[in-house]
């Protein structure tokens, strides 16, 4: 996928977080979920570049949302 696409889907994903959160019971429920969505977008990327600023992103949503990383 391209880094339009990249971008738009980490965008979904920054968006869902909050919900993600508040539907986990449990940081159990919380990884699950998240890590489905994630694995999607990094198994786009097309290059060693795209997986690195993929991590950093995901990382980022992980910060923003005061989740500890975890890729």
């Amino acid at each position: 996928m391209d880094r339009n696409e990249i971008d738009a889907r980490l965008q979904k994903l920054r968006a869902d977080v909050p919900r993600m959160l508040a539907d986990a019971e449990d940081e159990n429920d919380f990884w699950p979920a998240f890590a489905g969505d994630a694995d999607v977008i990094e198994d786009g990327a097309v290059s060693a570049e795209d997986c690195r600023y993929i991590r950093n992103q995901i990382n980022r949503i992980l910060q923003q949302a005061g989740v500890a990383e975890r890729f």
